[in-house]
């Protein structure tokens, strides 16, 4: 929530199949214009057709259980091919979607993620250009997916706001080649 409330967003979805969470939040602290949903995020996206500006999929569980090895008891079926493509498909033209992961070592949830939200754009026929800048701190990474190409010269937004805010780039597309001059 706060992510969005610090970008102004005009309106919020939080979507958790837990209602047990719904006693800790507080009405009046989630504001208005927040719509909070107790169903699983595929279930969501499958029952709308609204189109959001940033979905914001957040890690959960311990970091211990990842690094143990248990992470595969409850995996998420967000995190498939498929999943990726129903949080791809309810973008906005101009959306963008960060989707946490823990950053365990010998990395392998990251790539994983990568590596699957590549699939997805390959069979969108979406170009290799657009924008996948994974950032990383505190134990976790969280790739940025462009729903459009995005200038080089905007790339450094969320680099340097990722300093900013103590996370590392961990990569980003290349600045673009000079122009050769005219002839």
């Amino acid at each position: 929530i706060h992510p969005a409330r610090a970008s102004a967003a005009s309106s919020i979805t939080v979507v958790d199949p837990d209602r047990r969470i719904d006693p800790l939040l507080d009405p009046d602290a989630l504001g208005p214009e927040t719509e909070r949903v107790a169903t699983g995020a595929r279930a969501f996206l499958h029952a709308t057709d609204r189109r959001y500006d940033r979905i914001l999929v957040a890690e959960m569980g311990s970091l211990h259980g990842a690094a143990g090895g248990m992470a595969s008891a409850g995996v998420s079926y967000m995190f498939t091919v498929e999943g990726m493509a129903d949080l791809w498909g309810a973008l906005a033209p101009d959306g963008i979607l960060a989707v946490t992961r823990w950053a365990i070592q010998p990395p392998r949830e990251i790539p994983r993620l990568l590596a699957t939200v590549r699939d997805v754009l390959d069979a969108e026929g979406v170009a290799a250009g657009t924008p996948v800048t994974p950032l990383g701190g505190l134990g976790a990474a969280t790739p940025l997916v462009s729903r459009r190409s995005v200038p080089p010269q905007q790339v450094s937004a969320p680099v340097t706001s990722a300093a900013e805010r103590s996370f590392d780039h961990v990569w980003a597309p290349p600045p673009p080649a000079p122009l050769p001059p005219p002839p």
